[in-house]
């Protein structure tokens, strides 16, 4: 095997690339184009940071100015008085919910809507690029 491979190298000539090889290349390389990449655009810009910050400042500030108690109820809340909505079923009085889970839900629903809509935002200007 040994022979025969030493056969081979001595029968087969050696090959040198051509003069302009070089310029070759550089003419090749100077005429791709130039990779895009791919700059850091974070989800959150600094305005809505900044928004959201704000909110939530806004909502420490409302619940400490207002001990965060309702006249009896004693139960920290804030936002809108849904419990008269909730009585109008008085009928049903299947479930009997607090206050503060009033307030939850309808704070998750808000939060699950603005989140759907900077997705959606996010996705579309994505798919444009």
């Amino acid at each position: 095997m040994e022979q025969f491979i030493a056969r081979v190298m001595k029968e087969t000539p050696l090959e040198s690339p051509s003069n302009d090889f070089t310029s070759k290349v550089m003419t090749g390389i100077l005429a791709m184009e130039k990779s895009n990449v791919t700059k850091y655009k974070p989800l959150i810009s600094k305005t809505g940071w900044m928004i959201i910050f704000t909110g939530f400042t806004a909502a420490i500030v409302y619940l400490l100015l207002n001990d965060g108690a309702q006249s009896g109820d004693h139960v920290w809340s804030f936002g809108p008085d849904v419990k008269h909505f909730m009585n109008s079923f008085s009928d049903l009085d299947l479930f009997e919910f607090s206050r503060i889970t009033i307030n939850v839900i309808v704070l998750s629903a808000i939060l699950m809507l603005a989140q759907i809509t900077l997705l959606k935002n996010h996705l579309d200007k994505r798919i444009k690029n």
